[in-house]
């Protein structure tokens, strides 16, 4: 059975505009993924 998580991030900065949290928030959904994590 997969692990699930929820990720709680920070509200949207504006349209077209990535911070680094956005860039690690990605990284770490795409690691959870990856192991076999259920993310949402």
């Amino acid at each position: 059975m997969a692990e699930k998580i929820l990720l709680i991030g920070g509200s949207a900065n504006g349209f077209g505009r990535e911070t680094e949290s956005d860039s690690a928030s990605y990284q770490m959904v795409s690691a959870l993924l990856k192991r076999g994590c259920e993310v949402f």
